[in-house]
C-alpha cells in the first residue's frame, strides 16, 4: 500500500462558488466520529473569516494581464470576465478549457499560500504532505459495471492538465459527498430512501438513495438558482427610472471612451446577487439595493457620466420586500421549480427523507416547495450548504482512508486463515461430501442386492461395483460441481462477505453492498476416475479376513457362491469401509479449484476496494 500523506486536501469546484474543506488522515477521532462534527475548511483567498474560505467561480485579467480572481465590483464589469465554464470536458469550448484550467491552478495555488499547515515544492511535487481530491457533477456520464466512467475519468485528466501534481486521490459525485456527510453527522440509516436535491447555480441536481439497477442517478434541471438575480435585475430594468436611463447612457459613453467590451450590467447582476445571499443568509424583510455607477464602471468613467448625463446611479434605494419577491419578482422561476419537482414526484421517487444542499438551500421558501410537493417527507437543511460537498468529501477520505487499511489487514488475515493447504484441505472435504451423495447410495444398493441374494459371488460384487464406478462421474459431473461450488461459494461468503461488512460498518455505518462471487469457470469434475483397484482391494482384504483364516485358510475363491450368513458378514465391513472411504483429488483438479477460489477472493477484494460506498474515480 503507497504511503499516504498527512492531509486531504477537498475542494468542490462548483458552478457558482468554490470551497475547500480538509481532514487529518492521521488523526484518530472518537468512536463514530471519523472526521469530526466540525469539518475544518481552508482559506481560498487571503484571511481568516469565513468569507476568505470560499471564492465564486470567476477569474478576470488584471493590470498585469494575468488572470485573477473576480472579487471586486469592478471585476465584474471587465471585458475578459470568464465565469459560467465548468462542463463536461467534451461539451467545453476552447476558450471555457483555458478559463477553467486558470481557475484551477489559481485556487490550488492560493490554498497552499494561505494554509500554512499544507506543504508544497514545485520543483518536488511528490513530497507534498497532502492529496487532492474533488467532486464532480452527479448526473455526469454512466458507469460501466466495473465502476468505470469515461466522462468523469477525463474530467479527472483535465484537472491533472491543469495542476502540478501528476495525482487526484479521488473524484467523488456531489450528491454522494453530500449524502455522505447527512449520514455521517447524523447518524441516518444509509439504506433509508433519501432524496438528495443540490440547488446550484446554474443547475438542480436530484439524486435518489439508495442505488440500484432500477435507479441510476436521475438527471437535474437547468433551473438553477442564478435565475433569482437574473430575475431581480429583469424587474429592476423594467421599474426603476435609475435603471432605464443608465441602459440609456451608459452605451453611448461606452462607445464615446473606447471602452465597448466593458459589461457593465454583469457587474449589477452580481452586485444582486450578493444582496440575494445577504438577504436570505441574515434573513431580512427586505431587500435594499443601492448601486452607483461608479461601482461598476470606476471613477473616470462614473464622474463623467455624473457630469455629462446626470446619471449618478443605476439603483437607488431600490427596496424589496420578501413577499413582493416571492410573488410577482420570482413567480416564474418557484413555478418551474415546482414542475420540475412535481415532474419527479410523479416517476415514482418516493423518499421517507429528503437532504437539501447548496447555496441556494437557504432561501426557505425552496423548503417550503419540497415539502408542498413530497407532502408528509422530513426536510433537512445543512447549516453550512455552501460547505456540504467539500465537508463531505473530507468526511469519505477520512473514512475511505481507514477502510482501505483495514480491508489490508483482513486480506493479510484471510491469506494466513486460508492458505493454499487449508483451502485444498477444504476443498477436498466438500468433494468428498458431494461425491458421497451421488457415490454412495448405488454403493450400497448394491452391496445391499448382494446380501438380499440378488447375486452371490464375490465376483460378480466386484462387477457390480467397478461397472458403477465406471459410470457415476460422467452421469454426475455437473450434480457434482454444482454442489461443490455451491457450498465452497456459501464458505468462503460467509467468511468473507462478513468481515467486509464488519469494515464498512465500522466505516460506512453500513453494510457492504458488494456479495462475494465465485468464479468456477475452469473447474471441471468429469475428468475425475474412481479407482476400481480400491474396491478391489477392500473386496480382497475383507474376503481373506472372513473367508481364509484358521480351517479355512487358502486362497480366495471368488467365484464361490456365498450363503446368507457370509453375505450378510462380508455386507457389514463392506458397508462400513465405503462409508468411511475418503480419496484426494488429482493434481489438476486440485489446482483448478485452488485457482478458481483465490480467484474469485481476489476479485471480490478488488471490487470492494474499487467502490467503497459509492463508485469513485
Amino acid at each position: 500500500m503507497e504511503e499516504e500523506k498527512q492531509y486531504c486536501v477537498c475542494i468542490d469546484f462548483g458552478h457558482g462558488e468554490t470551497t475547500a474543506s480538509y481532514i487529518d488522515l492521521t488523526a484518530v477521532y472518537p468512536k463514530n466520529k471519523e472526521g469530526a462534527s466540525n469539518v475544518p475548511r481552508l482559506n481560498i483567498l487571503n484571511g481568516s473569516t469565513d468569507e476568505a474560505r470560499k471564492v465564486e467561480t470567476v477569474i478576470c485579467r488584471g493590470e498585469d494581464g494575468q488572470w485573477k480572481f473576480a472579487t471586486d465590483q469592478e471585476d465584474f464589469a471587465r471585458p475578459d470576465l470568464a465565469m459560467q465554464f465548468k462542463a463536461q470536458v467534451n461539451n467545453m469550448q476552447e476558450d471555457d478549457k483555458e478559463h477553467y484550467k486558470a481557475f484551477i491552478n489559481l485556487v490550488f495555488k492560493a490554498i497552499i499560500a494561505n494554509n500554512g499547515i499544507l506543504h508544497f515544492d514545485e520543483n518536488n511535487p511528490q513530497a507534498r504532505n497532502f492529496d487532492l481530491c474533488i467532486a464532480c457533477p452527479s448526473a455526469w456520464g454512466e458507469d460501466d459495471k466495473n465502476g468505470h466512467n469515461s466522462v468523469i475519468e477525463d474530467y479527472k485528466n483535465f484537472f491533472l492538465e491543469a495542476l502540478p501534481i501528476n495525482e487526484i486521490k479521488f473524484v467523488i459525485r456531489e450528491s454522494d459527498a453530500a449524502f455522505f456527510k447527512f449520514i455521517h453527522l447524523t447518524k441516518q440509516n444509509p439504506n433509508l430512501k433519501i432524496l438528495v436535491i443540490d440547488l446550484g447555480s446554474s443547475t438542480i441536481d436530484f439524486t435518489y438513495y439508495p442505488h440500484n439497477e432500477n435507479n441510476k442517478y436521475p438527471q437535474g434541471a437547468a433551473n438553477g438558482a442564478s435565475r433569482v438575480e437574473r430575475a431581480i435585475q429583469d424587474w429592476c430594468t423594467e421599474t426603476q427610472d435609475t435603471y432605464k436611463k443608465a441602459k440609456s447612457v451608459i452605451p453611448a459613453v461606452l462607445e464615446e471612451t473606447d471602452n465597448k467590451k466593458i459589461n457593465w450590467e454583469m457587474s449589477v447582476r452580481h452586485y444582486i446577487k450578493e444582496q440575494k445571499e445577504y438577504f436570505y443568509t441574515k434573513s431580512q424583510e427586505k431587500m435594499n439595493l443601492a448601486f452607483p455607477v461608479s461601482y461598476a464602471l470606476g471613477d473616470a468613467l462614473g464622474y463623467k457620466l455624473e457630469n455629462d448625463y446626470n446619471c449618478m446611479d443605476i439603483l437607488y434605494h431600490c427596496n424589496i420586500n420578501k413577499d413582493f419577491l416571492d410573488d410577482p419578482i420570482l413567480t416564474d422561476y418557484r413555478s418551474d421549480l415546482k414542475d420540475d419537482l412535481k415532474r419527479l414526484h410523479d416517476s415514482g421517487v418516493a423518499p421517507e427523507m429528503i437532504l437539501l444542499t447548496g447555496g441556494a438551500s437557504r432561501m426557505p421558501w425552496i423548503k417550503d416547495l419540497v415539502e408542498d410537493v413530497f407532502q408528509g417527507t422530513e426536510v433537512f437543511c445543512d447549516n453550512n450548504p455552501s460547505y456540504v460537498v467539500s465537508d463531505g468529501i473530507a468526511l469519505y477520505a477520512y473514512a475511505d482512508s481507514k477502510f482501505r487499511r483495514m480491508l489490508e489487514e483482513m486480506e493479510a488475515a484471510i491469506r494466513n486463515e486460508f492458505t493454499d493447504d487449508i483451502l485444498v484441505e477444504f476443498i477436498e472435504g466438500i468433494v468428498n461430501d458431494a461425491f458421497k451423495e451421488v457415490q454412495l447410495p448405488p454403493i450400497l444398493k448394491i452391496c445391499d442386492d448382494f446380501i438380499e441374494g440378488k447375486f452371490t459371488t464375490l465376483r460378480a460384487l466386484l462387477s457390480k461395483v467397478e461397472q458403477h464406478n465406471n459410470s457415476v462421474i460422467g452421469a454426475n459431473a455437473t450434480e457434482i460441481n454444482m454442489q461443490v461450488s455451491k457450498k465452497v461459494h456459501a464458505k468462503l461468503d460467509n467468511m468473507i462477505s462478513g468481515k467486509i461488512n464488519r469494515i464498512f460498518q465500522e466505516c460506512f455505518h453500513t453494510k457492504s453492498s458488494v456479495s462475494f462471487q465465485l468464479n468456477w469457470n475452469g473447474v471441471d469434475f468429469s475428468s475425475i476416475f474412481i479407482d476400481n483397484g480400491f474396491d478391489a482391494a477392500i473386496i480382497d482384504d475383507i474376503g481373506n479376513y472372513l473367508f481364509c483364516q484358521g480351517i479355512f485358510s487358502g486362497t480366495l475363491n471368488y467365484d464361490r457362491e456365498r450363503d446368507w450368513s457370509e453375505r450378510k458378514q462380508f455386507g457389514e465391513h463392506f458397508r462400513e469401509c465405503q462409508e468411511g472411504a475418503t480419496f484426494s483429488l488429482p493434481e489438476s483438479i486440485r489446482l483448478s479449484t485452488l485457482a478458481a477460489c483465490n480467484r474469485s477472493i481476489n476479485q471480490t477484494l478488488n471490487t470492494v476496494k474499487t467502490k467503497g460506498l459509492f463508485w469513485i474515480y
